[in-house]
């Protein structure tokens, strides 16, 4: 007679296999050896996978921030002209990013700043600020980078 016996637990699958169980032979006289049963046991084991951290790809990065607030620009005072690069400083406070855009109309230059969230569906990212470019210091920016205060 033989048996197999499945067992699962914790995560594992045990399998035992009995073999060669046979009733013992009754002894007719001559000594013959009494088959012993074997036991082999096999363990398998499963482990779960860590899931791996996914970055969201959807989240605003520097590049797209500048042109969130290019866009504003556009949506909000569709006849001024950007006049160069975007400087994007990533800020120690929410939101994360403070765009600054050189800008140009008919009163001449000033500056836009953007305070844009990484969030692309924050409705605080439509907001602008257009200032004079005097008022936009290092000391301020400085100040802007790890505050939501303003000076």
């Amino acid at each position: 007679m033989s048996g197999r016996l499945g067992f699962i637990a914790s995560g594992a699958a045990v399998v035992i296999v009995a073999t060669g169980c046979a009733p013992a032979a009754t002894p007719t006289g001559s000594a013959s050896p009494t088959p012993v049963p074997t036991v082999t046991v096999t363990v398998t084991a499963t482990t779960t996978p860590t899931p791996t951290p996914t970055v969201d790809a959807s989240l605003l990065g520097p590049d797209e921030a500048a042109q969130v607030c290019i866009g504003n620009l556009t949506r909000v005072s569709p006849e001024d002209t950007v006049l160069g690069e975007a400087r994007v400083e990533e800020r120690s406070v929410l939101p994360k990013w403070l765009v600054l855009l050189p800008a140009e109309n008919v009163n001449g230059p000033y500056t836009v700043a953007c305070y844009v969230s990484e969030n692309p569906n924050d409705p605080g990212n439509q907001a602008i600020e257009q200032s004079s470019n005097s008022v936009w210091t290092e000391d301020r920016i400085e100040f802007i980078m790890h505050n939501n205060e303003y000076m």
